[in-house]
């Protein structure tokens, strides 16, 4: 998450939803807010769509797409 948030003075992400893709993952529906180091913040929020993939109950890979429906059909899910 380091070299996502290193630009920015403040980050906050709220997962707004939760979706069981496969036992091994899970998409999330997110919104952000950027804040920069000079006082400028993006508008917003931003949404986005994060597919969070397990192996043994570790987090091993994390997937973020600018659209929800994008993750969800990299998933073989729909909207």
């Amino acid at each position: 998450m380091g070299l996502f948030t290193e630009p920015w003075e403040r980050v906050e992400i709220e997962l707004a939803d939760v979706i069981e893709a496969r036992s091994d993952r899970v998409v999330t529906s997110t919104q952000a807010r950027f804040y920069g180091r000079d006082g400028i913040e993006l508008p917003g929020p931003t949404r986005s769509g994060w597919i969070w993939e397990f192996r043994e109950g570790l987090l091993v890979r994390l997937t973020v797409f600018n659209d929800l429906r994008d993750a969800l059909e990299a998933t073989g899910l729909s909207e």
